[in-house]
């Protein structure tokens, strides 16, 4: 009987133990970091035809989990013009502190200044202090500031383009209203009337 009830302790304690492994597991299998803001604003003035902007998130480590559809530990995403989109969606199956930079890759336009601020995040997956179950905290930080953000922005400038002010028209002279003589038809006539009276009196002498 006492051999009995030892193999049914040891199987018992067995199974709880599977069941504290593996239970954890199973929670962390539906933890996700996503929904983390990422926005490209633009200053100056920028193409008519919408530049697009690639936004690079690279993994600390080549085990880290990625979004899907990374190579590498890296995985690319595109931004048209001025827009924001969200941080893709990353799956946690384990406890564990796991950092990754987002920073954003330099264009081509030779009028624009790429913002290259490089951006810290920083995801830990540590265990629910009140329930069973795993729980995230995201940390973000810029360019090793100490400062915590809500969003990752990239601030991209071009140059102003002014337009060349154009020539006003010259104004042309005042054409005479109808029936008014212009001020120098007066000074002609009167210029040939005292020659025909200088004429008239040399003759007469």
């Amino acid at each position: 009987m006492r051999k009995v009830l030892g193999k049914f302790m040891k199987t018992l304690l067995m199974l709880t133990l599977c069941l504290m492994l593996f239970k954890p597991m199973a929670f962390a299998m539906d933890i996700k970091s996503s929904g983390i803001p990422i926005k490209v604003s633009l200053d100056g003035s920028p193409p008519e035809a919408e530049e697009v902007y690639e936004i690079v998130i690279r993994a600390g480590d080549l085990t880290y989990p990625m979004p899907d559809d990374s190579e590498e530990g890296v995985f690319t995403m595109n931004i048209s013009g001025e827009d924001t989109k969200g941080l893709p969606e990353i799956k946690f199956t384990s406890l564990g502190v796991y950092k990754y930079t987002i920073s954003q890759k330099a264009g081509t336009n030779e009028l624009a200044t790429y913002d290259d601020s490089i951006y810290d995040l920083v995801v830990y997956v540590t265990n629910k202090e009140a329930e069973q179950g795993f729980e995230i905290t995201n940390l973000l930080y810029r360019d090793g500031d100490t400062k915590k953000y809500d969003e990752i922005v990239f601030n991209n400038k071009y140059e102003e383009l002014v337009e060349p002010e154009r020539e006003k028209p010259k104004e042309q002279d005042a054409l005479p209203k109808t029936g008014q003589a212009p001020s120098g038809m007066y000074l002609l006539v009167g210029a040939m009337f005292v020659t025909t009276g200088l004429l008239l009196k040399r003759k007469k002498d």
